[in-house]
């Protein structure tokens, strides 16, 4: 929410990324959904394939240097902030 403040008010048409930098893997992030929803997240496992993404990380640069954004928020306490919006909005 911060970064759209922050970006609203710099009237620029420039997309950016709204990250921390920190590089996660998909079972890092499955693992945090499964304990913050208390659900089991089914996983299909297939063979590798080339071009598949073991691990991700956006660069928060282009929006600490337009609006000096800098995430402060940990993944897995945003994502529990997310859920909890969620089902107070009856989307969970």
């Amino acid at each position: 929410m911060r970064a759209n403040l922050l970006a609203a008010d710099h009237h620029s048409n420039i997309l950016c990324n709204v990250s921390t930098g920190i590089e996660t893997t998909t079972g890092s992030l499955i693992h945090a959904f499964e304990q913050i929803t208390l659900r089991e997240v089914p996983i299909m496992r297939e063979v590798e394939r080339s071009g598949d993404i073991r691990k991700s990380a956006l660069s928060p640069q282009l929006a600490k240097e337009l609006f000096g954004f800098t995430a402060y928020t940990e993944l897995c306490d945003g994502l529990q902030k997310t859920y909890q919006w969620m089902l107070q909005h009856g989307l969970g």
